[in-house]
């Protein structure tokens, strides 16, 4: 008797696959809940909020324009995600100094599209930290097309408890690979998605 292949069940990705934690000196991190093989797609979300690219001109920095479009729930939601929102007001229009506080956030939060248009910022993938090209167990690629899909792939074997980690492909970073060099106190720098897994 001719014996039926079953499909190998699939694996878990996003909130069934990923926990976020807080770091003493690296803001949040991502981490595996269970072991995952390579080329596991770990994440693959839609933006939770998206702009013009901040390097389009200063006069295309619209994510101002984005935040006060947001109803007040959608704010707080992105609020309750990004500890760096909470001093962001939710109800009322934003003063220069928000909107500023809001490009700054855009710069450390945001994957730019493969075009270089647009940054987007996810829930989930915009929490992963970097890590040199040598010890990053992921990548990603953005989508350019709407809507916007980031896709996190391992890129090694990842056991369960272990940070998720992508290389920016940033030249200049004000800190440097958390297994390279000694971890900084200071502010993790942007993410540059460059749309490609490389």
């Amino acid at each position: 008797m001719p014996q039926i292949a079953i499909p190998a069940p699939s694996l878990p990705q996003n909130h069934d696959a990923i926990y976020i934690t807080n770091s003493s000196n690296r803001g949040r991190c991502v981490h595996a809940i269970q072991n995952f093989p390579s080329r596991h797609k770990i994440i693959v979300e839609q933006p939770a909020i998206s702009c013009v690219h901040w390097r389009q001109g200063k006069w295309m920095r619209t994510i101002g324009d984005e935040w006060e479009k947001r109803s007040v729930e959608a704010r707080l939601r992105l609020q309750q995600t990004f500890k760096k929102l909470e001093d962001i007001p939710s109800d009322t229009r934003l003063t220069k100094q928000e909107r500023k506080q809001l490009n700054k956030f855009v710069k450390e939060y945001a994957f730019w599209d493969s075009k270089g248009t647009n940054a987007h910022i996810y829930r989930l993938a915009s929490h992963i930290n970097h890590a040199c090209a040598r010890h990053a167990n992921a990548e990603q690629w953005t989508d350019s097309a709407y809507p916007n899909y980031i896709t996190v792939r391992l890129v090694k074997d990842v056991r369960a408890d272990e940070e998720i980690f992508i290389n920016y492909n940033k030249g200049h970073m004000p800190f440097g690979c958390p297994f390279c060099v000694p971890r900084s106190d200071k502010p993790r720098a942007e993410n540059k998605g460059n749309g490609s897994f490389g």
